[in-house]
């Protein structure tokens, strides 16, 4: 994929004119891939940075305590600024104390799922654009970590590795004030979010685990829904999922969105979970089949054709609300 786009990127150390152009460094999840040029390398870039007094924008908690401990040893002098995109009860305190109850006035759209890898945030930043261009301001309240680097107005990173360490129970009245404190200081027209993961499991579960994805748009409580679905996903595990979200919020599922990758199960030892491309041929069969059976339209994120659609779709449900 790097190849591809034609991206930059190296496997080598780098040089200190390359360390020149950059002032932070941002730093994903390098250790899930556990092996020792993996772990190595990366740890060596961490040093380096801190040698030189690099900003960090770091996602994961076990990586942001590496850092905070090579600081120490590497740059007990270090300047720079290390920003761990975390929602703790120190920040949940000081918002409880900073912003009071009003009434919500700007409109919410809310994109889930019925599965992982469906391209919610893709979804999201696809929405955000349309409404830009037409002229409307977009805030975005990211439960992506990387929704930092790319114009979010906040993160609430529910996802891998989910950096939230409030009690579940606090999520409604953080949310509520952390959708009032983007009112107050950005003024947008619309605030667009995203759950992460499927709302409901596949499979029924029996564990003490809350169900988080499920708890955090209820919690938010968004004006309008947008659901993305995998290939072959029946109808009505689909209409379960929007039934169940719409039986705790009063929303309306604007438009379904398709994503071209299909999960597999394979059953041994372990169960494994695996992801295969669809063809194009089979993608407009299945996108024809959701468009046919299910309430609302069923739309290609990326394709520019559907992009008006998407729009007099939106418009057209908040000007009657």
């Amino acid at each position: 994929l790097i190849k591809k786009k034609n991206l930059r990127y190296t496997v080598q150390q780098l040089t200190e004119a390359e360390y020149d152009l950059f002032d932070t460094m941002v730093v994903g999840y390098f250790l899930d891939k556990l092996s020792d040029f993996n772990s190595l390398y990366g740890l060596s870039i961490l040093k380096e940075c801190l040698k030189r007094n690099k900003n960090f924008i770091i996602w994961d908690k076990s990586i942001f305590e590496i850092v905070q401990s090579l600081k120490k040893t590497v740059n007990e002098s270090y300047t720079g600024d290390i920003y761990f995109t975390s929602f703790d009860e120190e920040k949940r305190d000081l918002l409880y104390h900073s912003v009071e109850y009003t009434e919500l006035k700007v409109p919410s759209i809310c994109v889930v799922g019925t599965n992982s890898r469906q391209g919610k945030f893709t979804t999201q930043l696809t929405i955000k654009k349309l409404l830009q261009g037409e002229g409307y301001a977009v805030s975005h309240l990211s439960t992506e970590p990387q929704g930092l680097i790319l114009g979010a107005d906040m993160t609430f990173p529910i996802g891998h590795k989910g950096t939230i360490y409030i009690d579940v129970r606090d999520w409604h009245k953080t949310l509520r004030l952390l959708q009032q404190l983007i009112e107050k200081k950005a003024k947008p027209d619309v605030i667009v979010t995203g759950s992460q993961g499927g709302i409901l499991p596949m499979h029924p579960v029996r564990d003490s685990a809350p169900p988080e994805k499920l708890c955090y748009v209820k919690a938010f409580y968004p004006d309008a829904l947008v659901c993305t679905i995998s290939p072959y996903d029946s109808v009505e595990f689909i209409k379960k999922t929007t039934d169940v979200l719409t039986s705790y919020v009063d929303s309306k599922v604007l438009f379904y969105v398709m994503t071209p990758w299909q999960y597999e199960f394979h059953h041994g030892q372990q169960s494994i979970l695996s992801f295969r491309k669809i063809s194009e041929a089979e993608y407009t069969q299945r996108l024809a089949y959701y468009n046919e059976h299910l309430p609302s339209p069923t739309i290609n994120i990326k394709d520019q054709h559907d992009h008006p659609l998407i729009l007099d779709i939106i418009q057209q449900h908040f000007s009657k609300n």
